[in-house]
């Protein structure tokens, strides 16, 4: 019986029905073959080193942001991630032509992960195009437009068209004449422009008297005293073998013409003659050629011209006669051209133009006269520069001028008359030379008197009289 039981339990165990006992631990066979439980439990427990795989990197929809990420291929549930702020540079300006370049920079604190940059493009700005500018040239002939690029002042655009006119008013002896320059561009930038500009007033031949003198050109004078408004004087007259250059206004040539307002001069008249245009009381405005020939004012040209209030004399002057302003006492503003040639200025020129307040000089005007009382009863002139002159200083020269506190004198005078400059506020002294060059001035007894000083302010220090 007991061998039959042990043949049964062998053939069990062969089939693997049966696998052993006593709490699932038989054993059969060779005991040497069981295994170490030790050894069993060490590689259940033990876990892998993490192996990463290569970052990878994420940037935000505006690239404000990055994301940098790498993954364990052993356990993909563990990783490492950083997201840091981007730093933005322009690294290529965009043009109005060309595209620019903008550079985003991320920086990670992990070693792993390394700097990343981004290139984004910039579109170029294209042109914008402020307001036109427009100048007119040859005196209406042509236009020349212009406009600017805001993005790129090299842009510029430009065109230059010739202008069509027409006249719109035609000029008479009385009164100007109108014309319109139009100027039609072809460039799109540019809008068709108008100039409405003076066609001159014809000369006023019909109220004029001229007569021929000895040298072939002729003296003008006006034919009666109704004349109103302009007078202007043209530059030749007569025709044929008669023609001649208008040369001179005659002596009292507009004597009492006291209803004439403007009064225009050709480029030929070289002299005004004495008493020309005196006591025209409503003679508000002198115009002289741009490029006026004239080299003499006579005697009381402009006296008692009560509406006159300012005069710009031609470069070409030379000899103010005496009294030629006397008793305009509307005359605010008398300036000589740039380049005078001015010589002499008679007595009294000046006097009593009690609304004067500038009496302007060319640089490097040389003068070899001055009359007395230039300036005499000038109530307004505050300052006074007199150019160079190596002469003397008449009595008077400068009197009575109750706004007067500086006076520039040139370093080159020869004499100063007693009371050469008298009865003045005058608080500051120039002179434009050396304090022994003052001394080398003759000087009579009270040359200066009821003045406001007694130094004189030299080039190299002051003095003292």
């Amino acid at each position: 019986m007991k061998k039959k039981f042990v043949l049964l339990t062998t053939a069990l165990v062969s089939l693997g029905i049966l696998s052993g006992c006593n709490g699932g631990n038989v054993t059969t066979g060779n005991p040497t073959t069981q295994s170490d439980p030790t050894t069993q439990g060490d590689s259940t427990t033990q876990k892998a080193s993490p192996v990463f795989g290569e970052p990878t990197y994420t940037w935000a929809d505006d690239n404000s942001k990055c994301t940098a990420t790498r993954i364990d291929q052993n356990d993909p549930t563990n990783k490492e991630e950083e997201t840091v702020d981007t730093k933005a540079e322009v690294t290529t300006e965009a043009t109005c032509e060309e595209d620019g370049v903008k550079t985003f920079t991320a920086t990670f604190t992990n070693p792993a992960f390394k700097t990343q940059t981004k290139e984004v493009i910039i579109s170029a700005t294209g042109h914008e195009y402020g307001d036109p500018t427009y100048e007119w040239l040859e005196g209406g002939k042509k236009c020349k437009a212009k406009v600017v690029c805001a993005n790129d002042d090299s842009h510029v655009i430009e065109q230059t068209v010739d202008a069509t006119s027409e006249v719109t008013l035609e000029p008479t002896e009385e009164a100007d004449g109108t014309i319109v320059y139009t100027a039609t561009f072809t460039d799109e930038h540019f809008t068709t422009q108008t100039k409405e500009d003076i066609v001159e007033s014809l000369p006023t031949l019909s109220k004029l008297t001229f007569t021929k003198k000895e040298d072939g050109t002729y003296s003008v004078k006006g034919k009666d005293y109704n004349i109103k408004g302009r007078i202007k004087i043209p530059a030749t007259y007569g025709e044929g073998t008669e023609e001649g250059a208008v040369s001179e206004i005659e002596t009292r040539g507009f004597f009492l013409f006291e209803e004439v307002q403007e009064i225009f001069l050709s480029e030929s008249v070289v002299s005004l003659g004495a008493d020309a245009f005196y006591n025209c009381k409503k003679l508000e405005n002198v115009h002289f050629a741009s490029n006026s020939a004239l080299t003499t004012i006579g005697d009381y040209a402009f006296q008692a011209c009560e509406a006159l209030t300012s005069v710009v004399l031609p470069k070409s002057l030379k000899n103010l006669k005496d009294c030629v302003f006397f008793n305009a006492k509307a005359l605010e503003s008398v300036t000589f051209e740039e380049g005078s040639q001015l010589e002499s200025i008679g007595e009294s020129c000046f006097y009593n133009c009690s609304s004067l307040t500038t009496l302007k000089f060319s640089e490097g005007t040389e003068l070899t006269s001055i009359g007395y009382g230039l300036l005499y009863n000038v109530e307004k002139i505050e300052e006074v520069e007199i150019p160079s002159y190596n002469g003397r200083l008449a009595t008077y020269t400068i009197n009575n001028c109750g706004s007067l506190k500086t006076l520039t004198l040139p370093g080159n005078i020869a004499t100063m008359e007693t009371y050469c400059v008298n009865n003045c506020p005058i608080e500051n002294i120039y002179f434009k030379g050396t304090k022994e060059d003052w001394g080398k001035i003759e000087k009579d007894e009270g040359f200066f008197d009821d003045i406001s000083t007694n130094i004189i302010h030299c080039t190299d220090g002051d003095v003292t009289f």
